[in-house]
This record gives C-alpha cells, sequence and structure tokens, in this order.
C-alpha cells in the first residue's frame, strides 16, 4: 500500500535508478575502450609498448655505462705506463 506522497518501487525505478544505469553503462563502455582500445591501441597496448621501450632504454643506459668506465680504465692504466 502506498500513502500519500510515497512513490512506488516501478516509479523509483523509472525516475532515478534507470537513468542511472544507464550513465554508469555509458561510463564502463568509454573505460572499456580506453582499456581495450577498440581497433586503436588501448592503455594495455601502450603501457606494453612503454615497458619494452623502457627496458630497451635501461639495457642502453647500462651499455654506456660499461664503455664509459673501459674507457676511463683504458686511459688510466695508458697514465699509469
Amino acid at each position: 500500500m502506498v500513502g500519500k506522497g510515497m512513490v512506488k518501487d516501478e516509479d523509483r525505478y523509472e525516475m532515478v535508478c534507470k537513468r542511472e544505469f544507464a550513465e554508469i553503462k555509458t561510463t564502463l563502455k568509454a573505460i572499456d575502450v580506453a582499456i581495450r582500445g577498440n581497433g586503436q591501441p588501448g592503455i594495455q597496448v601502450r603501457l606494453d609498448r612503454l615497458e619494452t621501450s623502457k627496458r630497451g632504454t635501461s639495457k642502453l643506459l647500462w651499455m654506456l655505462v660499461g664503455a664509459g668506465i673501459s674507457i676511463v680504465t683504458g686511459v688510466v692504466m695508458k697514465l699509469l705506463k
């Protein structure tokens, strides 16, 4: 029994919940597209590319540090002779 000024559950769904659920669904779809990419590189793919690039950059940096140490050691050895 619904008293004066009270709203039925069905009416409340139509007035509030239906619109809210539609907004939530739209937001979730946008988030899903951003993560997966939907035909374009999404966040997952872009993050993987960044991590791969960082590993390569890190290896290159260590190779340059090693080469620098070798050069400095060679120069010091020549000066000590």
